[in-house]
């Protein structure tokens, strides 16, 4: 090793070290900027979903790390999307950057509805879609659905593209970030607007899930609503077993419930609901 790399390994060793004491928050906007300016490949990375490479607009550590987790994090969602008919409707609500969406419009071309309401989530949703020419079978809305139609406050973790923990309503003073967004329920949004109607519905909104399941029983009760994953969590009981017993009122059993081999302390599960047979 040279003394010149000797001094440059010295000084990117001190830099990182530097930046770690000014804090998490600090540190983590280190690595995005570094992320931003030398990522070898730019501002996206690819990754190949049914022999098709499809690029992701990745800005910072978090949205890459989904994009690079995508077969690994949630591995139940992906066979239940593998489990789909070629042409159904998927509804992706709590889309983040896209990353399911995408993934049901080229593995089973799916017609894809996503909802996201936070805004660099959003952006960079919209951006994915069309980078991947995917305009006209994925319809990215910035919609958040709950019970009912209202404009409140949307509280946010964090503003980083990537970001989860989103949560529209009532309850967000101890939010970091607030700002108001436009709600509606499910039925509402089918009546109003006729969007394609959902054969399968994902919903992980991160607490909301209660109100989303509320404020949809015409369209759980339509026969063309085939199958549903849930996200809930052990720490919401309530909430897990009212959702569980609204979907049962509607003909839904319970076939599965995974978490995530990534955080298997996590507890929050994806959990699978079909239709019972006629």
């Amino acid at each position: 090793m040279t003394f010149r790399r000797t001094v440059a390994d010295f000084a990117i060793a001190t830099l990182h070290r530097t930046a770690r004491v000014l804090g998490p928050r600090f540190y983590r906007l280190y690595l995005d900027e570094l992320n931003r300016r030398y990522n070898d490949h730019g501002e996206r990375v690819a990754a190949e979903i049914a022999g098709v490479r499809v690029a992701f607009v990745c800005p910072n550590q978090l949205t890459r790390w989904r994009v690079e987790t995508l077969y690994q994090k949630e591995p139940a969602t992906i066979a239940w999307i593998d489990g789909f008919a070629e042409g159904d409707v998927f509804w992706d609500v709590g889309a983040n950057i896209g990353i399911y969406s995408l993934y049901a419009a080229r593995a089973r071309n799916c017609r894809v509805v996503a909802f996201e309401p936070a805004p660099a989530n959003y952006a960079l949703l919209a951006r994915n879609v069309a980078i991947n020419d995917l305009s006209a079978t994925v319809m990215a809305l910035p919609i958040a659905l709950s019970a009912t139609r209202a404009i409140a406050s949307l509280g946010i973790a964090d503003d980083l593209a990537g970001s989860a923990l989103a949560h529209f309503g009532d309850g967000q003073d101890d939010a970091p970030l607030r700002l108001a967004a436009l709600g509606m329920s499910i039925d509402q949004l089918i009546s109003g607007f006729k969007p394609p109607f959902p054969n399968h519905l994902k919903i992980d909104v991160d607490g909301s899930e209660g109100d989303i399941v509320a404020g949809a029983k015409k369209t759980l009760a339509d026969q063309r609503l085939k199958s549903l994953s849930v996200e809930l969590d052990d720490q919401q009981p309530e909430q897990a077993q009212h959702v569980i017993w609204v979907l049962a009122e509607a003909g839904f059993r319970k076939i599965g419930a995974h978490r995530s081999p990534m955080f298997p302390d996590s507890p929050a599960q994806n959990v699978h609901f079909a239709r019972l047979s006629s």
